[in-house]
């Protein structure tokens, strides 16, 4: 896109590589479509996303990736997530990739609960820079459960 040759300085995406995490058992269904649901009662509205493309790395037990995309990528995160269609949406999705918003989900030892935390760059008018702030979990954190 024109977004991402001007304000990333990216001409091409990379190549999109399997993370591997479909080959733990306990995850597998993570590579397939997630539906965020924030308790609310409102389906879909929140979201859909998928982890098929993240890094995942199986010493730690720890997921990286960015939903929107951004600098820096070494697989393409553009994609990854969607959610209803609207003028904050569309704001929110360019300010996500200026800003190199990455999730990092670190799953206990048993894979049955993890918890996702958020880094970003918050000089989003300088969106060359890694995503280096940690978003403080008093104002958002999420807790991932298996039912």
């Amino acid at each position: 896109s024109m977004f991402k040759r001007l304000a990333l300085c990216q001409c091409s995406s990379p190549p999109r590589q399997p993370s591997g995490i479909e080959r733990v058992p306990q995850l597998g269904g993570l590579v397939g479509v997630l539906h965020q649901d924030f308790g609310d009662g409102k389906p879909f509205v929140h979201g859909m996303q998928t982890m098929r493309w993240c890094k995942y790395d199986v010493e730690t037990r720890r997921a990286e990736y960015k939903p929107m995309g951004g600098a820096f990528e070494t697989q393409s995160g553009q994609g990854l997530m969607t959610a209803e269609p609207g003028c904050s949406w569309l704001v929110g999705i360019n300010a996500m990739r200026l800003s190199n918003v990455t999730y990092l989900i670190n799953f206990s030892e048993d894979y049955r609960t993890a918890t996702q935390g958020i880094v970003c760059n918050p000089c989003c008018c300088v969106p060359c820079l890694p995503a280096w702030a940690s978003v403080p979990r008093a104002c958002l954190s999420y807790k991932l459960e298996q039912t």
